[in-house]
């Protein structure tokens, strides 16, 4: 049974038109399609490699599309590396000054 077939049993079990065979069609149809068992007709093998093969490419466009982070950490490292040891040393030399008793600028 494909998706059409079930959708107008379905339509027919709504409208009490149903017999009982048929309501066990669906039923196992249905308890099976939520299972992920039901492979539908109306879809083959090739149509399911295309959907697989788009949502890749579209994926991998999105990733190359980002910008990366490690461009803003490698500045803001090198940076730090850079300020840090200037204030300690300027920092340094103020305690000197200090413990020195020369007036501080």
């Amino acid at each position: 049974m494909n998706s059409k077939q079930a959708k107008k049993l379905f339509n027919k079990y709504l409208d009490n038109k149903c017999s009982s065979d048929e309501l066990e069609l669906l039923e196992t149809f249905l308890d099976s399609y939520q299972d992920g068992k039901t492979i539908l007709s109306d879809y083959n093998a090739e149509n399911i490699k295309v959907s697989k093969e788009v949502i890749w490419k579209n994926i991998i466009s999105k990733i190359e599309e980002k910008p990366t982070q490690s461009k803003s950490y490698s500045f803001n490292r090198y940076s730090m590396m850079v300020t840090f040891p200037f204030w300690a040393s300027v920092l340094f030399l103020l305690i000197i000054q200090i413990d020195a008793g020369m007036p501080v600028l």
